[in-house]
């Protein structure tokens, strides 16, 4: 938009004004037959056109006008767009120039040129033309108000470029001295842009006063001095939402998608038949809680999967007031905006408060769950079916842009993750088609902005429009977690006092915060706590390994009473249900991804005997709807089943609401299965002729030869803690029958159990090496070490037999696996009495330790008559961290040396 457009838009309904202003710049406004304008109609006291400015910005924005919310935001950006030149004028008016602009009479040359315009650069028609027809910035969300700011100052630059070529053709130039000229110069080439930046700010205020969606736009638009002084964002807001109108005074062809929309608020949280009797949810309305959240301009480079790299973004607050400025600016027009979270951070709860408290008719806005409809047709096919599946209506979408008219259509495109894991097709192009989309929609004269959400996990499969404005959805703090436990509290209060329990406090909920920092996870946890009073009955009692056990346990006995035809629940099937839930999780953990498939699911049960399968080979068919496995998982709210169709067929893929509650059940199971081996061994040791044996670790084998547990640090917290629980001789026998299947790594077994189990593309050589590193893991967390005299006690040189394993590990395991195993274990090389060469392993005691701070002068310790000198600690490096971990006797004498540890020989 130009200055020109600017002026036309406002001025619309009002020639009067529009034609003074025309005869301010010399008819160059209207594009008429140019004549001769006075200076001081720009400047000085006689000032006409700043008056006129705020005359028609005043007319333009009247918030008493009947308008469109199409024709509001372009009077919005065009009121933008007039004040950022009447600022500039301004600003040369009270420039310390050496001369009075009232002096600055055109002389005959120049009144000749503006009539004809052939005085090239210097001719008041080609200077106040350019700057007329200059593009303006578009206003849209600025994700930084200092480059914001930059472009405003560049844009004022640009004008005084023109400008000053324009003086330089002035008789009164002539008559300065060079250095005033200088002087005049740097002027209106430095100080007139800056100044004209901070009048541009002062004189935004008085109308963003008087119109809400300017405020909120302004504010959002990077505009500091707005966010600065403006009294009340707030009341802009209520403003705004109060033009909503009734259902009935919308055009009939929408009104069955606004009712949908606005039902939302009313809604519960849960559906009451998930609770138990006389528990109750919070309405949507009142539990819902706007997250913080961060922004950043994004493109195809951009690393928006990245935690540091949004870590690195500042945090803004209320995300409802951003996408109500955002969705007021013509930049919504022109590209969709991309809304980032994690599992349970509330993204499509969002998208569906927003619907619902958009005002209409000014916005429409439609909920497309892409989960719902079919991934292998167009947008605007996808619109029309979730129209049809949230109304019972079918209407086509033309019909339906038509009727919104010059309302903004807000297309909410939900989970763009559920086209990718689902299918497995890429969808990669779909923003790119979004933004295609509302190119077209606009030819046709239709105003569309599309909002599409997805999980952070996924968002690097996105190719990305540059200019995108993507946002991050923040975990909850402290304060917002308190505002929903009242919320909850208020609803709940009866229910929670009969039960003895009363409110749930924050004090409580505050010790599990990892949880209850995601909204999702947050409602989970209210209603575990409401249900028993465990979280509070517990509280500085009950460790992360108990919380989990009992949630999982929880809320599967839960599920499986409300199907059981007694009403309560059976210890085996909900240990059966356990089972199930612990092989998806090591089914996305064995495949290094936070999400697994249909068909890898149906591919893991068939292997495991789980599910039985109908025919020999598992079909295709089977593949996708993976037996009783889509029905058992999507019974649980604490994990996310993503699916939609392709070609009539559905496709879905499961996640866990939080990494951690996957991480646990795969804990889970390895628990059972040592609990397993070892009263398999109990059983076998009673023999009568017990002849010496080796581990029964087929199962073990079975889920740990694909990946490293370290990789997870969660998985190693949590199996020390059920360690740390158990008796001192259930741990004892543990670690025995782990340090016997290590023993037996030496000669392992061609034919293992559930061999057709194959997660992940491995080498036997690899799985041998990995599941080696997994069984010294198991033994380090049965405490406090474990030792190579333990580890190889048939070797003679066993410190050697240890570098010899490190070395193998580090020759087949990938390279994260390899550096979860240095960042996670330490180290620790000794000597005993008989000048043995000893290694000891053991957990890292802080997070933050270097990896390497070893004395690599061992060898030659004076147990074996050599002396040593003290050595400083080691910067951490993969190299000096991984020789630290293989212990090898040559490469430790050569660092000793090479690191100033050096021995001396007696």
């Amino acid at each position: 938009m130009t200055y020109q457009d600017a002026v036309r838009t406002l001025g619309a309904g009002n020639s009067p004004v529009v034609q003074a202003m025309d005869k301010v710049f010399g008819g160059l406004l209207l594009g008429g037959a140019p004549f001769m304008p006075s200076l001081l109609s720009l400047f000085g006291a006689k000032n006409e056109l700043a008056r006129l400015t705020n005359d028609l910005v005043s007319y333009g924005i009247d918030k008493r006008r009947k308008l469109t919310q199409f024709d509001r935001i372009q009077r919005l950006h065009a009121a933008r767009g007039v004040l950022m030149v009447a600022a500039y004028f301004d600003a040369v008016e009270h420039a310390d120039l050496p001369f009075q602009l009232d002096d600055a009479q055109l002389s005959r040359e120049n009144s000749v040129s503006i009539a004809i315009s052939t005085n090239g650069g210097s001719s008041y028609a080609k200077m106040m033309s350019a700057i007329l027809a200059t593009e303006l910035p578009l206003l849209g969300v600025e994700v930084d108000s200092v480059r914001a700011g930059t472009e405003l100052i560049a844009c004022y630059k640009d004008m005084s470029v023109r400008f000053a070529v324009f003086i330089e053709g002035l008789s009164v130039w002539e008559g300065l001295s060079t250095a005033q000229q200088k002087e005049a110069t740097k002027t209106l080439l430095t100080i007139v842009p800056t100044v004209a930046a901070r009048q541009f700010e002062a004189s935004i205020q008085q109308f963003a006063a008087e119109s809400p969606e300017f405020a909120i736009w302004l504010n959002l638009a990077g505009h500091q001095t707005t966010r600065d002084q403006l009294a009340n964002i707030d009341d802009s807001m209520r403003m705004l939402l109060a033009r909503a109108e009734s259902v009935e005074q919308i055009p009939p062809v929408l009104q069955a998608v606004v009712r949908v929309n606005r039902a939302v608020l009313s809604r519960k949280l849960l559906p009451v038949e998930e609770l138990l009797d006389g528990l109750d949810a919070p309405r949507v309305s009142r539990a819902y809680i706007d997250p913080h959240f961060r922004i950043a301009e994004a493109d195809m480079q951009t690393p928006i999967n990245s935690e540091d790299f949004w870590q690195a973004q500042d945090v803004r607050r209320e995300v409802s007031k951003f996408l109500l400025g955002y969705l007021s600016t013509p930049f919504a027009l022109l590209n969709p905006l991309v809304i980032l979270g994690h599992p349970g951070a509330g993204k499509s709860l969002l998208t569906q408060v927003q619907a619902a408290k958009l005002p209409s008719p000014d916005f429409v806005a439609v909920c497309v769950p892409l989960r719902d409809v079919p991934a292998d047709i167009e947008i605007h096919e996808q619109i029309e079916y979730a129209i049809r599946l949230a109304t019972h209506e079918s209407v086509s979408w033309a019909e339906f842009a038509r009727a919104a008219g010059e309302s903004v259509v807000v297309i909410f495109l939900d989970g763009f993750d559920e086209l990718v894991q689902a299918t497995g097709i890429s969808r990669s192009d779909y923003l790119i088609r979004a933004k295609r989309f509302q190119e077209i929609e606009a030819t046709q004269g239709r105003h569309v902005a599309i909002i599409v959400t997805s999980r952070v996990t996924v968002a690097d499969r996105m190719r990305i429009p540059g200019g995108t404005v993507a946002v991050r959805l923040d975990a909850f703090n402290l304060d917002q977690v308190k505002r929903w436990l009242d919320g909850w509290n208020n609803t709940n209060r009866d229910f929670l006092v009969r039960v003895g329990h009363g409110p749930l406090d924050l004090e409580v909920i505050e010790r599990y915060f990892d949880l209850a920092s995601q909204p999702l996870l947050l409602l989970m946890l209210a209603v575990y706590d409401a249900e028993s009073g465990a979280l509070r009955d517990a509280l500085g009692k009950l460790t992360q390994t108990e919380l989990y056990e009992r949630l999982v346990q929880r809320f599967v006995s839960r599920e499986v009473s409300k199907r059981s035809r007694v009403g309560y629940e059976d210890g085996e099937t909900v240990e059966n249900e356990l089972l199930l839930l612990s092989v998806i999780a090591f089914g996305m953990f064995n495949r290094g991804a936070q999400w697994v498939t249909d068909e890898q699911v149906a591919e893991d049960l068939v292997a495991l005997d789980i599910t039985s399968q109908p025919k020999q080979v598992v079909t295709a068919e089977h593949r996708r709807l993976a037996g009783p496995a889509k029905d058992a998982l999507g019974r649980f709210f604490f994990i996310h089943r993503a699916r939609t169709s392709l070609e009539d067929v559905d496709f879905g893929t499961y996640e866990f609401l939080h990494a951690t509650f996957s991480e646990y059940l795969v804990v889970r199971l390895v628990w059972r299965f040592l609990t397993d081996m070892v009263n398999r061994a109990k059983v076998a040791d009673a023999r009568t002729f017990s002849a010496r044996r080796r581990a029964d670790d087929l199962d073990l084998k079975t889920f740990l030869s694909w990946t490293v547990l370290s990789v997870r640090n969660t998985i190693v917290d949590f199996l020390e803690g059920r360690m740390g629980d158990a008796s001192d001789e259930f741990r004892a026998s543990i670690r025995s029958e782990l340090v016997n299947a290590f023993h037996a790594l030496e000669y392992p077994e061609v034919t293992v159990s559930n061999n057709g189990y194959c997660p992940a593309a491995k080498t036997q050589t690899a799985r041998l090496a990995v599941y080696g590193a997994n069984l010294v893991i198991l033994i380090v967390a049965t405490g406090p070490d474990v030792s190579s005299h333990e580890l190889y006690p048939n070797v003679r040189n066993r410190a050697e037999e240890w570098s010899r394993t490190a070395r193998f590990w580090q020759s087949q395991l990938t390279f994260d696996e390899w550096c979860g195993l240095l960042d996670t274990y330490a180290v620790r090389r000794d000597v005993n009495d008989e000048g043995e060469r000893l290694v000891h392993l053991s957990r890292r005691q802080k997070k933050s330790s270097p990896r390497s701070n070893s004395d690599f002068s061992w060898p030659c310790s004076n147990k074996v008559q050599v002396d040593c000198a003290n050595v400083e600690p080691l910067e951490p490096s993969l190299f000096l961290s991984s020789n630290e971990f293989i212990c090898d006797l040559g490469s430790d004498i050569a660092l000793s040396s090479l690191l100033g540890q050096d021995a001396h020989l007696h």
